[in-house]
């Protein structure tokens, strides 16, 4: 075996750590202008996360991702996806129409309507 457990943990633990620093980087830049302040705050905070207490915030950003990126691909799956349904057909059954259920009373009425508005 290539590599144990043990070394696919830490590798895993040290891109889980670059991912939460870079999302401490942006949270910071975009919050507070770029200057000094926004330095010291950005290393003030990424050490306590990524080593002061990185057990809860690791677990917290895991858990956080996933749970995201889980629902943001169900919200996909069901507004882009699944969108695929039977072609519509007009009164002529010509394909790709939008007034594919309109009988002649209501294409009458929409048209009536149509000519009060101009």
């Amino acid at each position: 075996m290539l590599l144990g457990l043990g070394e696919l943990f830490t590798d895993f633990n040290f891109v889980l750590r670059i991912f939460v620093f870079m999302t401490i980087v942006s949270f910071v830049q975009t919050n507070i202008s770029n200057s000094i302040i926004a330095l010291m705050v950005t290393v003030v905070f990424a050490w306590y996360a990524l080593f002061v207490m990185w057990a809860f915030f690791g677990t917290i950003y895991l858990l956080y991702s996933l749970f995201f990126l889980g629902f943001a691909s169900i919200i996909i799956d069901f507004f882009f996806v699944s969108q695929g349904g039977p072609a519509s057909h007009d009164v002529k059954g010509n394909p790709g129409s939008y007034m594919a259920g309109l009988t002649g009373m209501k294409m009458a009425q929409m048209n009536a309507r149509r000519r009060m508005m101009r």
